[in-house]
């Protein structure tokens, strides 16, 4: 007996910066990073469309 297989793949554009807007609603037309909490440098995790259109990338380092 055949089983047809499927596989699922969901790319999370931005999710983490996402889930921040979901969270606090002041953020939803504001620029968003997100970045280690713990950590006063390292990179960013996340950026939303906004953020993006201002020049802030994925893996940018921050100071």
């Amino acid at each position: 007996m055949s089983r047809e297989r499927s596989i699922l793949l969901v790319d999370g554009q931005s999710f983490y910066a996402s889930v921040e807007k979901a969270a606090y609603p002041e953020y939803k037309d504001k620029p968003v990073a997100v970045a280690d909490p713990e950590r006063r440098s390292g990179i960013i995790l996340a950026a939303c469309p906004i953020a993006k259109a201002q020049g802030v990338t994925t893996a940018s380092r921050v100071f």
